[in-house]
């Protein structure tokens, strides 16, 4: 069976479970650097917030053998158990004092994402490009963020300077940013997951040394926000990187390793650019989902020029 020939079995089974008590439409949306995302919504009358099934989850499970049919039966369980299918309602964006609260900035490929960006405000940033999201965040279920479109501004009647200044700001609020050595990033994690299993103690300090194994020799810092999610907005925080620079009291390599975070090393580590380009682009090739990759290019932090250069633009 083929996608098409799956997708549309769910459709049609899912409108007949549902016929006369709710809309089941198909969504087919293109997201950061070209990936395309398919979805089914399930939206009952009267209702502004509706489940939202991902196809590429069902297919991909479908493909390791499970049959279409027990797939089929999860999501009708699923919808029964909590009607609403989020815990966000979405329809509070509706006004922009009510979507204000929710902004934040993104870093994306602009050329990867051409046609995206024909429809959505932003700023060049590098071989980038800045647009702003609404970010939603509840306990227990992954963060989901909604990139704002022309379309938006046109219903809030706002320019787009004051979105993109007001989604900066806010940021710091929702978003605050995080810089820290990439060891203690690793065993922050690691701890959280340890933490986090069936009757373990959070204090199992040899349990978390053994998965995090031995610090890196080479000086790596990690730039992102509290919630390691949409992180490496935070290059364009001038003050910040002026601050970190004048602490390292020299200029820095900058990794965009992925639109959730950068990685941060001194020039003074020694690292020749081209061999940081290799490492860049392993882990964009073995680390990085492809909605998530944000570019190839290795960038320098120029302290005495307070300014971001591509590494190639580096004097010296």
């Amino acid at each position: 069976m083929g996608y098409e020939e799956f997708l549309r079995y769910l459709l049609d089974q899912l409108q007949a479970a549902f016929a006369g008590t709710a809309q089941v439409s198909l969504r087919r949306q293109s997201r950061n650097n070209g990936i395309r995302a398919d979805t089914i919504r399930i939206l009952s009358e009267g209702d502004s917030v509706c489940p939202s099934i991902s196809l590429a989850e069902c297919w991909k499970r479908h493909q390791s053998g499970e049959a279409r049919e027990a797939i089929l039966q999860e999501i009708l369980a699923l919808c029964q158990r909590d009607p609403s299918g989020q815990a966000w309602d979405f329809s509070r964006a509706l006004t922009y004092s009510h979507a204000r609260p929710y902004l934040a900035p993104k870093l994306i490929h602009r050329e990867r994402n051409q046609e995206l960006l024909a429809q959505v405000p932003h700023q060049r940033f590098l071989d980038l490009a800045v647009v702003s999201c609404l970010c939603f965040f509840s306990t227990g279920q992954a963060a989901a963020s909604v990139t704002v479109s022309a379309h938006h501004l046109e219903m809030w009647g706002v320019a787009p300077e004051t979105l993109q200044m007001d989604a900066f700001h806010n940021a710091e609020q929702i978003l605050p940013p995080l810089l820290m050595p990439l060891d203690s990033l690793i065993r922050q994690i690691v701890q959280e997951e340890v933490s986090s299993l069936p009757g373990a103690k959070p204090d199992a300090p040899s349990l978390v040394q053994d998965l995090c194994g031995e610090p890196s020799q080479l000086p790596m810092y990690v730039l992102t926000n509290s919630r390691r999610y949409l992180g490496a907005a935070n290059l364009l925080r001038e003050a910040l990187l002026q601050d970190f620079a004048r602490r390292l009291r020299c200029g820095f390599f900058i990794l965009p390793s992925s639109v959730h975070e950068a990685i941060l090393i001194p020039e003074t580590a020694g690292i020749p650019p081209q061999e940081l380009k290799e490492m860049l682009t392993e882990i964009n090739i073995t680390a990085v989902a492809p909605e998530e990759w944000l570019s190839d290019e290795i960038y320098y932090y120029a302290a005495e020029q307070n300014r971001i250069l591509f590494a190639e633009e580096r004097k010296g």
